[in-house]
């Protein structure tokens, strides 16, 4: 579609980025808002990886239907500029979210966790890897829930059967297989969940440098430590759960259904159960 102001109006400016602009806009007939994000030809026509980039985008966001996934509603093409036009969330990402708490319970800990593993688990069922997971990515649906949000940003996803080669993601969430160049799969997306626990656990990243060459090294190096403070204060279960999702074997790392039967999303989903009335005795499987 072309006539993009024939549709919605453009309220204001939200976010603004290298080669995109978000905007706030609302639909003339519903008055609904909606987050516009305009993205320049001229930026896109740069290299054929941003074209592919692109093209996966929409096509990967034209395929998902998900809670915990972020929805594309409209494209529109005009000479200048693709627009995807995408839900609005005011409450901010989550990497602002973890600034402002520092660090998270176990329990409210697992509720996101669980949301969070569950829409990996759809992703990867439907055979898309995000390859970018982290708390920049995470948009938070209210003010005043910490667990409930939609994954956004599938520029750097991909929708593949096989092994992937591509070298992707940002410093300090990536898969040590990426960057030891070897091949991958879905799994890089459930190192990245685990690198997300980790820091909601612990309150700092597992792999701190002076630079982004250093971070990227202690990433590909994948020492994972939780010996100090104030690990003292989690439980063995979820230690045992950071490492197993943050496992640098990607053989031995769980997929996303695997960690979903952890028993310590096991053991919070069953004490969320009991406060809503429901036997924790039941079988607790895939949401």
């Amino acid at each position: 579609m072309s006539d993009l102001d024939e549709d919605y109006t453009i309220i204001k400016e939200i976010n603004q980025g290298n080669s995109a602009i978000v905007f706030l806009a609302e639909g003339l007939e519903d008055h609904k808002q909606f987050a516009v994000k305009n993205i320049t030809k001229a930026h896109i026509l740069e290299s054929p990886q941003n074209i592919l980039s692109l093209i996966s985008e929409i096509e990967v966001m034209r395929k998902i239907s998900h809670p915990h996934l972020m929805t594309l509603h409209k494209v529109y093409e005009s000479n200048s500029t693709i627009s995807l036009v995408m839900d609005f969330l005011p409450a901010g990402d989550f990497f602002q979210r973890l600034q402002h708490k520092h660090r998270f319970p176990e329990s409210l800990s697992a509720k996101l966790m669980t949301n969070l593993l569950d829409a990996l688990f759809y992703l990867h069922s439907n055979h898309i890897i995000h390859r970018d997971l982290k708390p920049e990515n995470i948009l938070m649906i209210s003010k005043d829930n910490d667990y409930d949000f939609k994954i956004c940003d599938f520029g750097l996803s991909c929708i593949n059967k096989d092994v992937q080669f591509l070298q992707c993601g940002s410093p300090g969430y990536i898969a040590p297989e990426i960057l030891n160049r070897q091949s991958y799969t879905n799994k890089v997306d459930i190192f990245s969940a685990g690198v997300i626990l980790y820091i909601m656990l612990s309150g700092y990243s597992p792999f701190i440098g002076k630079d982004i060459d250093d971070v990227l090294m202690k990433n590909k190096e994948c020492k994972i430590r939780v010996n100090k403070k104030p690990w003292n204060k989690v439980s063995e279960l979820g230690i045992d759960f950071v490492k197993r999702l943050m496992n640098p074997d990607p053989n031995c790392r769980l997929s996303a259904e695997e960690a979903l039967r952890h028993l310590w999303i096991v053991k919070y989903r069953s004490d969320y159960l009991d406060l809503v009335g429901i036997s924790a005795t039941m079988d607790v499987g895939l949401s």
